[in-house]
């Protein structure tokens, strides 16, 4: 796909077809649409979006054309493509572009998951990229970015470009709870009579549903730390980390190398003579273990400690048996000293009574 050519921002002017619906549930594009440049007779001028709501959006960002290759990419591939449609070089590096590639491709996937046709997708994604650019690196306010955001809506929802008045903002009551209502000059106005044409249908009351539930959660949500991106300089720390790598072993060259026969042999007398060796140990260790042991042979560290311990064990058994022993000739003392005491008592017992 080439990406290199011009492409117009989202505040730049769009040609476009007064004939086509765009708001259509179709999946695939217009029949009637043009496409190479090739101007329609009936094609009019529709002034760059604004933030009083009298612009059109509608393939401003993503063009009719380019929606074929864009649903065909890997998310890679596609997050490139918007950054290089988007104007964001080195998007990966740059937090700005990054957070701007990264609200579109979202904006995009959550259209394709919904069922938005490539018109809708078109105006969404150049929607939030117009606010990107119009209100949050300008560093408008919430409510200023809410407002511009509704009027936009509602010209792509069937209203068409309308002419907001500017008027002083109506003081907005605050509530039981304690939160403010939004409430402005404009919303108490009565609406404007739908006398735009059919390419300005693009939204339909489900898709404005979706498209203001998901800005509310992603973009506006987060707006104050978009912003926080967007105007304010990041500071770059420069690390650098000293690793010391053990240098590789050094190859010989083919030349010397041996064939497979010659190694396999080689294998097996290396284990051939492992297996001698463990051999021989093990007839020493039964040659040892049948002769007599020498009287006059000088003991090791090893074998002191283990005399010292069978002599400490025979002697703390010898003295359990000698204390259990006496523990038995005691008891069988102190029961015959009890039978005799009961035995007296008895005797003295009856002889009471006799008299």
């Amino acid at each position: 796909m080439n990406t290199s050519r011009t492409r117009p921002s989202s505040s730049g002017s769009n040609k476009r077809p007064s004939s086509v619906n765009v708001g259509s549930k179709a999946k695939g594009k217009p029949s009637s649409a043009k496409k190479g440049g090739v101007k329609d007779e009936n094609e009019e001028q529709h002034a760059p979006p604004n933030l009083d709501g009298t612009g059109f959006l509608t393939w401003t960002f993503l063009r009719e054309d380019d929606f074929e290759d864009l649903q065909t990419l890997e998310v890679e591939q596609l997050a490139d493509t918007l950054a290089s449609l988007a104007g964001c070089g080195q998007w990966k590096e740059d937090p700005r572009s990054n957070a701007t590639v990264g609200i579109l491709l979202s904006a995009f996937l959550w259209a394709g998951e919904n069922g938005f046709n490539p018109a809708q997708t078109s105006t969404l994604c150049s929607l939030i990229k117009f606010l990107l650019e119009a209100a949050v690196m300008k560093g408008l306010s919430l409510d200023e970015t809410l407002a511009a955001a509704r009027r936009l809506l509602i010209c792509h929802s069937g209203a068409g470009p309308v002419v907001i008045e500017k008027q002083s903002p109506v003081a907005r009551p605050v509530s039981p709870v304690g939160k403010a209502e939004k409430t402005s000059a404009t919303s108490a106005s009565p609406p404007l009579p739908n006398v735009a044409g059919p390419e300005w249908s693009v939204f339909g009351d489900n898709e404005l549903r979706l498209i203001i539930e998901y800005l509310m959660s992603g973009l506006f949500q987060h707006y104050r730390l978009y912003q926080a991106v967007y105007t304010t300089d990041q500071e770059q720390a420069t690390e650098c980390l000293q690793v010391s790598t053990t240098p590789l072993p050094k190859i010989p060259p083919l030349c010397q190398a041996v064939t497979m026969q010659v190694w396999e042999d080689e294998q097996n007398r290396i284990k051939n003579e492992e297996r001698k060796l463990v051999e021989a140990e093990e007839r020493k260790r039964i040659r040892l273990s049948m002769m007599p042991p020498d009287p006059l042979k000088e003991l090791g560290p090893d074998e002191v400690k283990s005399i010292i311990n069978e002599t400490i064990q025979e002697l703390l058994s010898n003295v359990a048996q000698e204390f259990e022993r006496g523990l038995d000739i005691q008891t069988q003392k102190f029961t015959l000293k009890l039978q005799t005491m009961a035995a007296d008592a008895i005797l003295r017992t009856r002889d009471q009574g006799s008299r």
